[in-house]
């Protein structure tokens, strides 16, 4: 089976309950964007429903880019970095002294119920796109991240700051000097602040790194460390019970680690092109992941920590027109009624209309089984 699409997924996050999936992309329709505008396209939200695979009621459209989401421990809450460009690119599409952008940012909390934004909160730390914004377990911290740059556009040192969400004031600050930031996520107890490292300035571009801050103290925790990839960390989270830390690497590789003792657990390729976010089902049963083809692709974390050829237990698919599709490995799928047209079956060397084969593999409750831990 094969789709296409032209929305990537930058990030992505569970609902408390596990029966929503938010995604964040972008777009590129004009032909004559500049060079910034491929990098950062104006922010498309949509938020699944998971026991289905259907596309709920769209996110409010953003009038600039999004970075960072995350959804409070009770639901109530969503909030992300919007960020707006002080300086135009030149129209030469160079990036270099006197092209680089700065930015104007504010992170923003919505009401889940209403998309009305009840908080904005100065940020003027220049993101990347992954999981660069995390509300604690608890709720009452909310951290955002990002990094300081040279002229040129280069990291020159990660950036992460933590605020109390009542009154907005700032609780903490950290800095890594010779580094870029890519994600942060906080352990399940509250503790731990995890930061995804990227390359750039003093790092290498081949080790996939974590580094940790306890929130109590602001003291330095471990260190997190894989080579066996050719790229970066670029999106971190642990796991509901705490015990697994997991990070995805510019290059796709996932990583995981045992969050007690910093040990390598599995290092797997799974998207080639990259993975920008990921998320672990409320349960700790289900891994997703975001990548560069455009889909977000649910993992089992026991089929992953047993270290056998795994693939996902389903993947779901966000095109134009708010389009969307859900499938399996075997093929299984469910779309939205005018999405079957991404759909082409390759057998032998042709290529098959979705239609021809749609009373065989459009089959929602297979789908809707693929999509529940315990299948």
């Amino acid at each position: 089976m094969e789709s296409g699409g032209n929305t990537s997924r930058r990030l992505i996050h569970f609902s408390p309950d596990g029966q929503r999936l938010l995604a964040i992309g972008g777009r590129v329709t004009n032909r004559t964007a500049t060079w910034h505008d491929m990098l950062h396209p104006p922010s498309e939200v949509r938020v699944w429903n998971t026991e289905t695979g259907e596309l709920n009621r769209p996110f409010p459209d953003m009038p600039g880019v999004l970075h960072g989401l995350a959804v409070s421990p009770d639901g109530s809450r969503v909030a992300a970095v919007l960020l707006q460009p002080e300086q135009a690119a030149a129209p030469t599409g160079r990036i270099g002294p006197g092209h680089v952008p700065r930015w104007e940012g504010t992170l923003l909390v919505w009401d889940a119920r209403t998309w009305q934004v009840d908080r904005e909160l100065p940020f003027d730390t220049c993101p990347l796109d992954g999981d660069v914004v995390v509300f604690s377990p608890d709720g009452r911290l909310l951290a955002a991240g990002g990094e300081s740059q040279t002229d040129t556009g280069f990291p020159a040192a990660a950036e992460i700051t933590v605020w109390k969400v009542a009154s907005g004031k700032v609780w903490h600050r950290w800095e890594r000097e010779g580094t870029g930031l890519q994600a942060i996520a906080f352990s399940p107890d509250g503790g731990r602040v995890a930061v995804a490292l990227a390359a750039g300035g003093t790092r290498q571009a081949e080790v996939v790194e974590v580094t940790t801050w306890e929130v109590g103290s602001g003291a330095a925790g471990p260190d997190y460390r894989f080579t066996g990839a050719l790229g970066w960390a670029s999106c971190v989270h642990f796991s509901p019970d705490g015990r697994v830390l997991a990070a995805g690497a510019s290059d796709g590789t996932l990583v995981l680690w045992d969050a007690a003792t910093a040990r390598v657990l599995r290092g797997v390729r799974t998207d080639p092109g990259g993975l920008n976010g990921l998320a672990f089902s409320p349960n700790g049963e289900l891994l997703a992941t975001a990548g560069a083809d455009g889909a977000t692709h649910l993992w089992r974390l026991a089929d992953l920590l047993a270290k056998g050829r795994v693939r996902p237990a389903a993947s779901l698919v966000l095109a134009s027109g708010g389009r969307w599709l859900t499938y399996t490995p075997e093929g299984y799928y469910e779309c939205s009624p005018d999405a079957e047209e991404m759909l082409r079956w390759r057998v032998g060397s042709d290529l098959l209309p979705a239609e021809r084969l749609r009373d065989r593999f459009r089959q929602p409750l297979r789908v809707a089984a693929a999509l529940r831990a315990d299948s």
